[in-house]
């Protein structure tokens, strides 16, 4: 069970509102935006090469097209009901290793993202899976960050908002308490307990020997416990640099949140030895505002301040050719998305993917 003193520390704690109260007081923001936009998907705009500006339903497979093929893990990209040979041969083509990682190529907050350890449970996961996914190398760098990155269409470079490393949860035994206990005092949101009641649930009650770990997420958002610590202050010319020639590469991504895996820090802040998982688009929430440097109202107006940045690469790319979307196709886009969404929690909830 989760012990109280979690309960109320998550309580307490606003980064760990839901989303919906969390946002609540930021609607009259984001009204105002469209109403100035004079459409509800003024963002669609902001990052051209995707559909809908990545606010939502957007393919890892269409953004990695705009990136250098060096700058991302090797991939291999599937159709639900490929042949499974086929599939094998194409991961071994590419020289892809176990373990490797599998996630569906329109996906959000982790869902679907496994680590396979071998070909029995690829077969598996591909056997289950409802939807396109992608097949990647694992990016053996141990450390995770993100970065938050605009550019106004029109400038030659852009600047850097958020940069901050991912401190994925771990539990450590100590030879008395069980998975079960050590999970339970952690203060993880109920989703995430839930999600690891459900996955231990056989080892549960198993004790942690002194020095034994236990890895709890590979999926670095703050849904899978995932904690986050400022990087700002290392931000600087170099860094800046290399994500506007990332940005110029294709042309068509000013605004968003890269996430990334690095040998070190120091490296990443120097922007070498960096591999990119993914680029999150216009939906991309500026998670630097989550790692204890900003009060709530600090975070409320920073939020507000990457909002009308939204608002203004959007209206520069309208300028500049690109095409809004529709209020029907923005519709037609998003109920399809939620319904994508349902179905892979559904499967994700069953044990199936």
């Amino acid at each position: 069970m989760r012990s109280a003193k979690a309960w109320l520390r998550q309580l307490g704690d606003w980064s760990h509102w839901p989303f919906g109260l969390f946002y609540l007081p930021l609607l009259p923001v984001w009204l105002w935006l469209c109403w100035r936009g004079r459409s509800f998907w003024f963002f669609s705009s902001s990052n051209p090469a995707i559909p809908f500006g990545g606010f939502e339903g957007e393919s890892k497979r269409e953004v990695y097209a705009q990136l250098p093929e060096s700058s991302y893990p090797r991939t291999v990209y599937v159709n639900a009901g490929d042949d499974p040979l086929t599939i094998l041969h194409r991961v071994s083509l590419y020289g892809i290793v176990y373990p490797l990682i599998v996630k569906p190529d329109v996906g959000m907050e982790g869902i679907g993202v496994r680590r396979i350890s071998d070909v029995d449970a690829l077969l598996q996961y591909h056997a289950h899976m409802p939807a396109a996914y992608l097949i990647q190398e694992w990016a053996i760098w141990p450390i995770e960050v993100s970065i938050f990155y605009y550019r106004y269409p029109g400038n030659a470079t852009g600047h850097i908002s958020g940069f901050f490393h991912k401190v994925f949860p771990v539990l450590t035994g100590n030879g008395t308490l069980t998975i079960g206990w050590l999970i339970g005092r952690e203060g993880f949101s109920r989703s995430f307990f839930r999600h690891l009641h459900r996955t231990y649930a056989s080892t549960w009650n198993t004790v942690l020997q002194p020095g034994e770990f236990l890895d709890l997420s590979i999926v670095g958002n703050r849904y899978y416990g995932v904690r986050f610590e400022d990087l700002s202050q290392r931000i600087n010319p170099l860094l800046v640099s290399a994500f506007d020639q990332l940005s110029h590469f294709g042309g068509g991504l000013f605004y968003g949140r890269y996430d990334i895996k690095c040998r070190s820090i120091e490296e990443m802040a120097n922007a070498q030895h960096f591999t990119i998982l993914e680029f999150n688009g216009a939906g991309a929430i500026p998670n630097h505002v989550y790692t204890g440097r900003y009060t709530l109202v600090q975070a409320y107006r920073e939020i507000a301040r990457h909002w009308n940045r939204l608002y203004r690469i959007s209206r520069l790319n309208n300028d500049r050719g690109a095409v809004q979307m529709s209020f029907s196709e923005g519709l037609r886009l998003l109920v399809r998305a939620k319904k994508h969404f349902r179905v892979l929690r559904r499967y994700q909830k069953e044990g199936w993917i």
